[in-house]
């Protein structure tokens, strides 16, 4: 694998929309309230999807150095695991995109002021407290919680208040749905390596509740996005068309097993992205 794309497949570009889908329903909900500071919300979208790089090789670089990714790992292939990169030059990643997300964020701090340095710092710190200690999120099966918050009504209410200086319950809601849908992605996830996640003590939801569980919460997760458009919206026409892609979506996470579920974590993001389209686009 070349030297560019084995780093493009390392910050996890797939699963990006669940960073940037809460940012574009925030900015939704901010325009309903005045024009939008485009650069602003240029900026909002790379520093949350900046935030989340930064999680990715966080948990890349733990993952490696607590033996997690074994031979039989079911995910994409981890580059340091493999070791078609170093350990140094993965540790020296996580110092550039850190570095990125705080310049990214000053500027976001300069127009929002304490609320933005609360949720900046508090994003970072959960971005190292995932899997960087030895009672990780990720290991103690409470990552769902901080899941649908930073990647969900945190994230929107957050870019809404940059545009707006106010948090209105739309972006709240349609943010809420974002993140639940966040949360199926790592409920994917955590089905996939169940067996992997035993053997390495990660008492992952699925790992406490099983898989029969496991497949009912995932529903229970894309199946809130039509809910929100439905109930908080009440624009119908939108929820048709969620509705009918979170149908799609749940008999494709059905049908997978195994090395399957990779391409449903690429599907859910990416139905992720198109709720946020549909917001937008279907008014």
């Amino acid at each position: 694998m070349g030297g560019f794309k084995k780093w493009f497949m390392m910050i996890r570009p797939f699963t990006l929309p669940a960073s940037l889908s809460p940012v574009l329903v925030g900015l939704y909900a901010a325009s309903l309230f005045g024009p939008i500071d485009v650069l602003s919300a240029v900026i909002t979208a790379l520093c949350a999807m900046s935030l989340q790089v930064l999680s990715n090789l966080v948990n890349d670089y733990w993952d490696y150095k607590r033996g997690s990714d074994g031979d039989d790992r079911l995910g994409p292939l981890r580059a340091v695991s493999a070791g078609t990169v170093s350990p140094k030059a993965l540790k020296n990643a996580i110092y550039i995109v850190a570095a990125l997300c705080v310049i990214l964020g000053g500027y976001l701090i300069y127009i929002g002021g304490l609320p933005i340095v609360l949720i900046g710092v508090s994003a970072m710190f959960f971005a190292w407290l995932y899997s960087a200690t030895s009672h990780s999120l990720s290991h103690l099966g409470i990552s769902d919680f901080f899941t649908i918050t930073y990647y969900g009504f945190l994230a929107s209410l957050g870019t809404t208040f940059i545009q707006t200086g106010c948090w209105p319950a739309v972006s709240f809601w349609l943010g809420l749905a974002c993140g639940a849908t966040a949360t199926a992605i790592l409920t994917t996830n955590n089905i996939r390596d169940i067996e992997q996640d035993k053997r390495a003590g990660k008492k992952t939801i699925i790992v406490r509740l099983g898989t029969t569980f496991g497949k009912v919460y995932y529903l229970a997760c894309i199946a809130l996005s039509p809910l929100v458009l439905f109930f908080a919206l009440e624009n119908i026409v939108a929820g048709i068309v969620i509705s009918i892609l979170c149908i799609l979506l749940y008999i494709r996470f059905l049908k997978a097993s195994g090395r399957a579920y990779n391409k449903i974590l690429m599907l859910t993001g990416l139905y992720n992205l198109a709720f946020a389209l549909t917001v937008i686009l279907i008014r």
